[in-house]
């Protein structure tokens, strides 16, 4: 069965299950030159903070979940992410990347079979006892660890979802044309340094990974092209801090007893007597 990858980031490869048979290959990768056919790749928690110094970080919705990501879709990039040979140019490469031509689908692990991928000589899947190879079992335990990480990056981003410091980037296709706001999602600098210390308390009560999050989409905007850009919040402060025509929400009560017969516990009691 084969299926694309267009829900995990990595649109022009096609995928199928691993076979675990004696005849079973799998091609290492020689050049990455199909990376300019991807707008992203996911990411794991670990490698996250280290991602955002040679990677746009971003939020996606993907199968109405959000996923954090690395953009490397080329008009993001300052920089090209490639040479000419295909060759990686970033002080950093994924694990997603590295794990290529293999990648993790629920309980299973497929394999690339576009024949752009099969680029190296072709090597054994499974081994004489049967099981996989010693390469192919490290490269699987690397997609666990990805797995892993991406669901605790997923329940951070809903965090800032739910904070409302999300924002989408916006592209200028043209010197001095309207903008388009972008699928992808950041973080606005404005919004979150308005944040009320309680809020930050709540978002990070867990664990501090919404605010690595917030501080790798922040750190890595500054890798993004100058027609690339943050659709901030602009709305001036009102006296309480917070944007004019913002709702203060505030954990005040004004509720009191009502003082009517309908509650007065005096007549509760006598009319049992």
């Amino acid at each position: 069965m084969t299926a694309r990858t267009d829900h995990h980031g990595l649109d022009p490869i096609i995928f199928e299950r691993i076979r675990l048979e004696p005849t079973a290959v799998w091609h290492p990768l020689i050049s990455f030159a199909f990376v300019q056919g991807m707008s992203q790749i996911p990411i794991s928690d670990s490698e996250l903070l280290q991602s955002s110094h040679h990677l746009p970080i971003a939020i996606d919705c993907m199968d109405d979940r959000l996923q954090v990501v690395a953009i490397v879709a080329g008009q993001y990039q300052r920089a090209p992410l490639l040479d000419s040979n295909g060759h990686w140019q970033r002080g950093y490469m994924p694990i997603a990347l590295r794990c290529l031509p293999f990648r993790s689908a629920g309980d299973t692990v497929e394999v690339a079979t576009n024949v752009e991928v099969h680029q190296g000589p072709p090597l054994p899947i499974v081994a004489e006892d049967g099981s996989p190879t010693a390469e192919v079992q490290q490269i699987i335990r690397m997609l666990r660890k990805l797995d892993t990480g991406q669901q605790r990056l997923q329940r951070a981003a809903e965090r800032l979802f739910i904070a409302d410091v999300l924002t989408p980037f916006q592209m200028m296709k043209m010197p001095g044309s309207a903008t388009a706001l972008s699928r992808f999602l950041t973080v606005d600098r404005n919004k979150f340094s308005m944040m009320s210390n309680r809020r930050i308390a709540q978002i990070s009560r867990d664990d501090f990974l919404p605010i690595d999050v917030a501080a790798a989409c922040l750190f890595s905007q500054r890798l993004l092209p100058a027609a690339i850009s943050v659709a901030a919040d602009t709305r001036e402060l009102n006296d309480a801090g917070r944007p004019n025509g913002q709702p203060d929400i505030g954990f005040k009560s004004h509720a009191q007893l009502d003082p009517s017969e309908l509650f007065s516990f005096e007549a509760f009691s006598g009319a049992d007597n």
